[in-house]
């Protein structure tokens, strides 16, 4: 009495260490009587301290009668704090027993602190991973927003670009019926001459527009062809060595004739070199015959125009320059897409 703490009595050892087993964790300091029924003071410590939960537990032994040296030193060989002999002083004992209190209670209380401090921690590092993966949520949407931005200002793109490229394919397709029917009219004035006089010999004018116009529209016919396989993905390239000189000379060929019915005077540049490229041969005269033929066409009759070629830093170069009406500025970027 007079300690402070709630005692709890036990008449043996084996009622000692039933008490230790469900209060282990309240006990602050054991007083041990080495004379008990059934199991000594010594036996009951050696149990004490051979179980994890009670082994730190501090004991204290009282005894009347075992207090010479050898049980005094087998005692403290079992790990007690204390070897009172009766009669003792009380509050002796009493105060003894109030700095083991008072240590437990400091040692609970050490505890419960660094059980608090320990959630604290827990509990800080927690809001820190809560507010890191919602940063981390909140820069994954805003990536997956801009991603999705960027989608959909590119399916408009592509969108915009579709509609262009219809509108373009309308406007060629209506373009070339336009250029279909022009040659078909002096070709079916030509048969209605022949089929006036079928008996008669064709004369040669006969002959040279319905040879004329029948290359015309064979040309038109291989442009469309030519359309369809680019836009289909299936148009060859052929590439082999050429003279640029040679190439020119046979689109200059094709374009004999356009450039005499409209009079245009037609100036060649040529290097002092040959020209030697690796391309093919089918398509650059196929490029070439179409610059010459856009020029013709586009420029007033008795116009000027002229056909240069050479070689520029490593690079060979085809140029034609007419006085004709030109290309609006704001075509020009667009100028080589599809049905432009």
């Amino acid at each position: 009495e007079g300690v402070g703490g709630q005692i709890i009595q036990a008449h043996s050892g084996f009622e000692a260490l039933s008490v230790l087993i469900n209060h282990s964790h309240e006990i602050a300091l054991i007083l041990l009587d080495v004379q008990m029924p059934e199991m000594d003071g010594y036996e009951t410590a050696r149990w004490i301290r051979s179980t994890q939960r009670t082994r730190n537990l501090p004991i204290i032994f009282l005894t009347a009668y075992d207090h010479n040296d050898e049980n005094v030193k087998r005692a403290y060989k079992l790990g007690i704090v204390d070897f009172l002999s009766k009669p003792f002083d009380a509050e002796i004992l009493r105060a003894k027993a109030r700095v083991f209190l008072t240590l437990h209670e400091r040692t609970q209380e050490l505890g419960r602190l660094q059980v608090r401090r320990l959630l604290d921690e827990q509990h800080e590092q927690f809001l820190e991973q809560q507010v890191a993966a919602e940063q981390r949520a909140k820069a994954s949407l805003a990536h997956a927003n801009e991603q999705l931005a960027d989608a959909n200002q590119q399916l408009a793109h592509a969108n915009e670009q579709l509609a262009l490229a219809d509108r373009r394919k309308t406007e060629f397709l209506a373009t070339l019926a336009h250029e279909l029917r022009n040659p078909l009219a002096p070709m079916q004035s030509c048969l209605d001459v022949l089929r006036e006089a079928p008996d008669a010999m064709p004369r040669q004018r006969l002959v040279d527009v319905l040879d004329r116009q029948l290359t015309r529209v064979t040309r038109l016919v291989d442009d469309m062809l030519d359309i369809s396989r680019i836009v289909a993905g299936k148009l060859a390239l052929c590439p082999e060595l050429l003279d640029l000189g040679t190439v020119i000379e046979q689109a200059i060929s094709e374009c004999d004739t356009p450039i005499a019915e409209r009079r245009h005077t037609l100036t060649l540049r040529r290097p002092d070199d040959r020209i030697l490229v690796h391309g093919d041969p089918l398509r650059l005269v196929q490029v070439i015959v179409n610059l010459l033929t856009n020029a013709v066409r586009y420029t007033k009759p008795n116009g000027s125009i002229e056909l240069a070629w050479g070689q520029r830093d490593g690079a060979a170069y085809v140029r034609v320059t007419d006085d004709g009406i030109g290309i609006r500025p704001e075509r020009i970027e667009s100028l080589f897409e599809m049905f432009v």
